[in-house]
Formats: structure tokens, sequence, C-alpha cells
């Protein structure tokens, strides 16, 4: 508990070293697996926050918020392929915020040309359902304009879809 502490007030060279002695001393510990991977991550060190989180992931293959952050250890790697492959299973496991997992997943299908599942995945980070934990109106104003931004940018430059384009945009001038 205390080194999750110190991870949310951003003393992760701290939290390191507690969590590092506790999966040491306990291995089968999930949640401390993924708070070390999570400050290794955020002290810059992908490739032992992948560690981190591979152990996580061994002791729990179905926890949401793994396969999230080592979609984001192998994004940061380097490795696209898997990173959406994860980002996907976290999606499938109803990962919160679905919005920066959405975000995730339609920019690693602009990276591989896959426009289609772009704009698919920034309507779908637009559109998320009432009833879920997170709803439409939760994001500012700011975030919500980026969106759109994005979702029309694919559509013109890259799908060439001008009517798809101008509606996207309307309904963003009118939000």
């Amino acid at each position: 508990l205390l080194a999750r502490s110190l991870a949310d007030i951003q003393q992760c060279p701290f939290a390191t070293i507690l969590l590092s002695e506790v999966t040491e001393e306990d291995p089968e510990y999930r949640d401390a697996w993924i708070v070390l991977g999570y400050c290794r991550l955020q002290l810059q060190d992908a490739v032992a926050a992948l560690a981190a989180f591979e152990q996580a992931y061994g002791l729990d293959p179905e926890k949401a918020e793994t396969q999230y952050f080592l979609g984001l250890s192998y994004e940061r790697s380097g490795a696209a392929a898997e990173a959406e492959k994860f980002f996907g299973y976290a999606l499938q496991n109803g990962f919160q915020p679905q919005r920066s997992l959405r975000e995730k997943l339609a920019q690693l299908a602009l990276r591989k040309g896959n426009y289609q599942e772009a704009e698919e995945q920034y309507r779908a980070s637009l559109s998320i359902p009432q009833g879920q934990r997170e709803d439409v109106s939760d994001i500012s104003e700011r975030e919500r304009g980026t969106l759109h931004h994005a979702l029309v940018s694919v559509l013109l430059e890259h799908l060439h879809d001008l009517p798809a384009a101008e509606e996207a945009a309307g309904v963003a001038r009118d939000e």
C-alpha cells in the first residue's frame, strides 16, 4: 500500500525499491507487479516495465489493466503488433477509460495504414454508450475537439470521403 501511494504521488523511484523487495518476497503478488511495471513506465524503462507486466499477466491473464499496460509497454518498445493485440484484449475485458484505449488503437491503425479501423476507433471514442462508466460528456471540449479533428483528418486525408468529413465536422460544430 505504501508503494502504491508513492506511485500515486509520482514518487516512483522510491516505490520501485519497495516493490522490488515485495515481488522478491512474494512473486505471486500480481498487484505489486502491476504497480512496479507502472513505475518503470513512468521512469521511461519500457523493457523493465514489460518484464513486470508479463509477470502480472502470467499470474492473471484476464486483468484488463495488465493488458492495457502491456500494450503501452509494447508500444513504447516499438512492438506495434503486440501493443495492438494487448490493447484489444483490454478492450474486450472492459478496461476503463475506454476512450484512451480506443485512441491508442486508432493511432496504431493509422501507423499501419488501416484507415478504416482508425475511423471506427475514433467514432467509437466519440460515442461511448450511456450506462458505461464513462460518458461522452466526461471529456473536455478540447479533448472532444481533438478527437473530432482526428476523425475528420482520417476521413479527408486517407479515406477521401468528403461527405462523411463534412458530416463529422458539422457534428463537432454543433456540440
